[in-house]
């Protein structure tokens, strides 16, 4: 009998478009209609009941969380129900968002089950420079109330900030924020070369510079502050408890019920593999070629500078779904690496003998 691995996590991405649009977004959503204010469901988007029914036939099948995630899933105004569906039948719940909204009932369904954590956007401490990275006037004020609000309730909370380049002065000052307002930890974000990112970030991404700026936040803040750069470039004893992609145990839940990994569904439909409105997803998760194909090349058929490194094997190639949109196919290596290993800067301590 074949053994398929376990589907640990659904990404929910109830709403494919969002009320901000920011300048390095990498799935380039479609801009919604009014810059603080909820919407009605759209009449193709799943409801709390396919929610539900969805969660409770992952769970044979493994299921230990479930990740909503965007465009923005608070911009629906049934988030709240959205959310409640998923805290009847599963005890990990994780949000992100970028904080500047709140739909009905949002504080009591968190409250009624509380997540796993929250991460909110929040790109600088200056809150001119953050409204223009987000282009919406505003958006740093209403971030910085919800993050007061989730740290009042005692909701483990993480600000994610997107970066370009390495200078390291705007991250030690948001680290100084952070431990004001009593958040759990800091994650920076280095901005990718997809979508939007890929006009702001340039042709030529500085990685030189975002290698200098892993080293010194590393080596000057706590724990509680990382910058989510591949594993050959974090110091050995930072790497325990590391998030990495679980890209073999997840699937992703578009608006419309489309089955796909994460975002990637919104720019790449071919990795939309059914639709579990209509399908079933157990039958999806055991059936698609598309997944057969990652299974039987993700992590041993990667190839480049990846296939050298000693972490492959709990790396992955960092983020498969960007390695395919970048290069083409499951096995392209990380472009982090790649530039890294072109321009002399892969340590020569993290490659295989």
């Amino acid at each position: 009998m074949e053994q398929f691995p376990p589907l640990r996590h659904l990404y929910v991405n109830p709403a494919g478009d969002c009320n901000l649009s920011c300048a390095h977004c990498w799935i380039t959503p479609d801009r919604s209609a009014s810059m603080f204010d909820v919407r009605a469901p759209a009449q193709r988007e799943i409801t709390p009941d396919d929610l539900h029914r969805l969660i409770v036939e992952a769970l044979p099948l493994g299921l230990l969380s479930v990740k909503f995630t965007g465009g923005e899933p608070l911009l629906r105004s049934d988030f709240a129900e959205l959310y409640a569906a998923a805290g009847e039948t599963v005890s990990t719940i994780i949000l992100e968002t970028n904080g500047t909204l709140e739909p009905p009932g949002i504080w009591d369904a968190l409250r009624s089950a509380l997540p796993r954590s929250v991460a909110v956007s929040l790109d600088s401490v200056e809150p001119g420079i953050h409204d223009a990275f987000r282009r919406t006037p505003g958006a740093w004020n209403r971030s910085r109330g919800f993050i007061d609000k989730l740290v009042s309730m005692g909701i483990e909370t993480q600000v994610i900030m997107s970066v370009i380049g390495g200078d390291a002065d705007p991250v030690v000052r948001m680290a100084m924020l952070c431990r004001e307002m009593r958040v759990s930890s800091l994650k920076i974000n280095p901005v990718q070369p997809i979508g939007r990112g890929r006009e702001l970030s340039g042709s030529e991404p500085d990685i030189g510079g975002i290698i200098d700026l892993a080293r010194r936040v590393h080596a000057r803040l706590g724990r509680a502050v990382t910058v989510d750069v591949p594993p050959a470039f974090i110091p050995l004893d930072r790497l325990k408890g590391h998030t990495l992609c679980p890209v073999l145990n997840l699937l992703g839940i578009l608006p419309d019920g489309g089955v796909s990994f994460c975002g990637i569904g919104f720019s790449f439909p071919s990795m939309v593999m059914g639709n579990a409105t209509t399908e079933s997803l157990a039958g999806i998760w055991k059936n698609s070629p598309t997944l057969a194909l990652l299974r039987e090349q993700v992590p041993r058929k990667i190839e480049g500078i990846c296939s050298e490194c000693i972490h492959l094997e709990s790396c992955m190639g960092k983020c498969v779904m960007q390695n395919m949109a970048s290069g083409g196919s499951f096995t392209s290596p990380h472009w982090f690496c790649t530039a890294a290993a072109e321009q002399g800067l892969f340590p020569a301590s993290r490659l295989a003998p």
